[in-house]
């Protein structure tokens, strides 16, 4: 069995997801999140031995918000360890949002949409406009910058956008609602919305 290892890393939490196949859409073969209120005592290579199952790892995909850096130095150094030589690729949280809104396009069909990726230190928002992306990254987001941001950003994006998505893993209620009534246009979550970077 070929697996592909995404990770993501905020400020709170680590999160992991292995996949079948070696493109990174396939079924989940498993997913853990872990809290890491000690970086000094976070044990990564623990962490990353609870992920990996029986199987050949094609490639590592590596992200992290910008006050996550200790957390993944750790465990990029455990990945030295315990890859089996797998190439580990560092993916900016920016390259996430993008490959995960040109995901959605592709699956939904549509071809305008904006989605928000709510983390706890920082959030990503992309606009896909037709086969275009853009993409911007508000730093220690606080609820009123957030909101007040997403709500210019689907206001002017033009043509009105056929839906828009709200994923992450920090709380995203407010967002929602808030964006509900900026647009008559449907917002979208989902049950699994906190592993949303780390898919992309």
């Amino acid at each position: 069995m070929d697996l592909v290892l995404g990770l993501s890393m905020t400020s709170k939490d680590i999160r992991g997801v292995l996949v079948d196949g070696v493109t990174g859409e396939a079924a989940h073969v498993d997913r853990a999140v872990l809290d890491v209120p000690d970086v000094d005592a976070f044990d990564a290579e623990a962490f990353l031995e609870s992920l990996l199952v029986e199987g050949d790892l094609h490639t590592v995909g590596l992200t992290w918000s910008q006050d996550a850096e200790p957390v993944a130095i750790k465990v990029r150094e455990a990945l030295d360890v315990l890859s089996g030589g797998a190439p580990v690729v560092a993916v900016p949280d920016v390259e996430a949002a993008e490959a995960l809104a040109r995901g959605i396009a592709d699956i939904t069909g549509y071809d305008f949409l904006v989605v928000c990726i709510v983390e706890p230190d920082a959030a990503v928002i992309a606009t896909v406009d037709g086969r275009r992306v853009a993409v911007e990254t508000i730093d220690r987001v606080d609820s009123a910058t957030l909101i007040d941001r997403a709500r210019a950003v689907v206001r002017s994006a033009r043509p009105s956008p056929d839906a828009v998505y709200v994923l992450g893993s920090a709380d995203t209620d407010e967002l929602v609602s808030a964006l509900t009534d900026a647009t008559p246009r449907p917002v979208i979550t989902a049950t699994e919305a906190d592993f949303a970077l780390t898919r992309g």
